[in-house]
C-alpha cells in the first residue's frame, strides 16, 4: 500500500514538474522575444 501511494505521488510530482518546466520555458521564450 505504501509503495503504491508513493508511486502515485511520484507520478503526480513528475507531471507537475514537467508541466512547470514547459511553462517556464514558454514564458522565458516570450520574454526573450519581447526584448
Amino acid at each position: 500500500l505504501y509503495i503504491e501511494s508513493n508511486n502515485k505521488m511520484r507520478k503526480l510530482l513528475d507531471t507537475t514538474y514537467r508541466n512547470y518546466n514547459i511553462m517556464s520555458a514558454l514564458v522565458l521564450r516570450e520574454f526573450l522575444y519581447q526584448i
